[in-house]
């Protein structure tokens, strides 16, 4: 869940796609399969950075689910990564 509030929304990385691969020496490729028409997240392929889309710099919530494939040389391995938005309100910092 990513938390937007008023001029305070993400420009850099908001996470990382956990994966790692026992061989150190192995480098892993992230890839969006399926679920990102309207690209609302950037994942880099070589860190698997996750950023949001200024798409999302809105007061409308959104709900996603998104296939994410993680690759080396070894077998692919795919995951199901379901985010949400939410417009935090300035009432729910300060009480």
């Amino acid at each position: 869940m990513f938390n937007n509030y008023r001029d305070y929304f993400p420009t850099g990385p908001v996470g990382v796609v956990p994966a790692f691969d026992a061989d150190v020496a192995d480098e892993l490729h992230y890839r969006v399969l399926s679920g990102n028409n309207a690209n609302l997240v950037y994942i880099n392929e070589t860190s698997g950075e996750i950023s949001l889309s200024n798409q999302l710099n809105t007061n409308v919530p959104k709900l996603a689910s998104m296939d994410i494939s993680v690759t080396g040389r070894l077998p692919s391995d795919a995951a199901i990564y379901k985010f949400s938005v939410v417009m935090k309100r300035r009432e729910f910092f300060f009480f």
